[in-house]
């Protein structure tokens, strides 16, 4: 397993804090989510700059009524070439789309709750993967924020850790080597039923939660879980970005070679995990990033993604 440079070299606070980063950066351009696979092109009104999120993930279908009370899956971590201004990271969305399906009913904003490691130089200073957290709570429209409140309105602070041992914007390390060690990461995110927020388990430490108050479609039950890769791209021109997703390896290249999450489950109703079925898989530019996806009883439920343009 991979860990964090934290728990390696400090370990963890004293009983009664938490460990935060000091010096962050703010993301100049739209944030991780900022383009969650329902959104795809930004472009600025006052210039040429184009800012584009590239997705190769893979999806449930869409519950309805939710019924979706988080997910859990493995995945291994890397520390792919990012082109400046740009990022790459691997991560999971427990979602609501809002939709009521039902006539006459209101539709309420998508909701969105993100997590899982980027390398984001911009954000952190360095090329190093991360590990973050994310959320929306109207589509990536006004809300939502990194980490511990970074970018947050004031009147919406986002995600409460509680955890004294995992350090939110953190490096984890060590990362994957082609053909040699694969180091992964484990998440979790699930609902509590008694207080009824999202809490996140990292490897084997419960970090915190996002509240429900911050959501409306997401209060209660998702209704879709996604897991992937993302590679945000910021354009002056017409130019294709260098930027790796996952390894930068194809994934028929395989493992020791491509990124990949395995064991994909659902947290149900009665609360207990469960193998993903009918997995969907989607690219949103497969000439350069693609995701294949399968199923073994090692693995149950997986896929591999990433390449390069």
């Amino acid at each position: 397993m991979a860990s964090q440079v934290f728990a390696k070299e400090i370990g963890k606070c004293p009983k009664g804090q938490i460990p935060m980063r000091t010096g962050r950066n703010s993301p100049l351009y739209p944030t991780a989510g900022a383009g969650g696979p329902t959104q795809e092109v930004q472009s600025s009104s006052t210039s040429s700059r184009q800012y584009v999120h590239h997705h190769a993930y893979t999806a449930t279908t869409i519950s309805h009524p939710p019924s979706y009370k988080g997910t859990e899956v493995v995945m291994n971590v890397w520390q792919p070439f990012v082109e400046p201004e740009d990022f790459s990271l691997a991560q999971l969305w427990v979602m609501n789309t809002g939709l009521s399906f039902t006539p006459d009913s209101i539709n309420w904003p998508m909701n969105s709750i993100e997590t899982g490691w980027q390398v984001y130089s911009d954000l952190y200073s360095d090329m190093r993967p991360r590990l973050f957290v994310y959320w929306t709570g109207d589509g990536y429209v006004k809300t939502g924020c990194y980490n511990l409140n970074q970018d947050c309105s004031s009147l919406s602070p986002g995600f409460v850790q509680v955890s004294n041992k995992v350090l939110l914007g953190g490096a984890i390390s060590p990362p994957s080597a082609a053909n040699s060690e694969q180091y992964e990461i484990r998440l979790r995110v699930f609902k509590d039923d008694d207080s009824g927020n999202w809490w996140l388990q990292f490897n084997q430490d419960y970090v915190g939660y996002w509240p429900s108050y911050l959501f409306h479609s997401l209060q209660n039950t998702s209704d879709l879980i996604q897991w992937g890769g993302e590679v945000f791209d910021v354009r002056d021109d017409n130019s294709q970005t260098k930027t790796h997703m996952g390894s930068g390896d194809i994934p028929a290249s395989g493992f020791r070679k491509a990124a990949y999450q395995r064991n994909l489950q659902y947290v149900a109703m009665n609360n207990k995990l469960y193998q993903v079925q009918d997995l969907q898989a989607v690219s949103t530019k497969p000439t350069c990033y693609t995701v294949s996806s399968g199923s073994s009883k090692a693995w149950g439920t997986h896929f591999y993604y990433g390449g390069r343009c």
